[in-house]
């Protein structure tokens, strides 16, 4: 949480040939303003943003009352904060009509884009992850090395040691 659209920038100046999907919620790009700053900097123009925003820390965030409100329940634009960043394309988005506009103005059109698309809450019936960030980040980016046959991650400078002389390391 808080990383993922710095995540899908660096994924898509990395990969310019790739057309990049990135979806993030509210809370997350909150914790993170940064990376909008990065986005609308570097503006790449095969990568979409769509946030999922219900207005509150539904995941994490639950209090006596329910889950907290983030700020956008109040007065903050993702969209107008995104937009003041450079991101050129900006929208928010409250109807399926609204949303499937802009999905397919992304898939069709592509350039760089930000999408906060607006959404009650409500929990997904799924089961717990079985995994945690570094299993997700290494099979991420497994995935990757496969399809673009590229090595990303190498071995550690104390593996690549001990592969010289396997005596270094007893």
């Amino acid at each position: 949480m808080g990383d993922v659209i710095g995540l899908a920038v660096g994924l898509s100046l990395a990969l310019p040939h790739r057309r990049v999907v990135c979806i993030d919620g509210d809370g997350s790009v909150l914790m993170e303003l940064g990376q909008l700053v990065v986005f609308g900097q570097e503006s790449p123009e095969n990568l979409t943003v769509f946030v999922a925003d219900n207005a509150s820390y539904e995941s994490i965030g639950w209090g006596p009352k329910g889950p907290r409100p983030t700020a956008t329940a109040l007065t903050t634009d993702l969209a107008a904060m995104a937009r003041a960043a450079g991101v050129a394309h900006t929208a928010t988005v409250d109807t399926w009509e609204d949303l499937e506009r802009e999905m397919e103005a992304a898939f069709t059109d592509g350039g760089c884009r930000f999408i906060d698309v607006r959404t009650e809450q409500g929990h997904a019936k799924v089961p717990p992850r079985q995994t945690d960030g570094f299993e997700d980040k290494y099979r991420f980016v497994r995935y990757v090395e496969q399809l673009e046959g590229i090595q990303i991650l190498g071995l550690a400078r104390q593996d690549r040691q001990l592969m010289k002389d396997p005596e270094a390391g007893r």
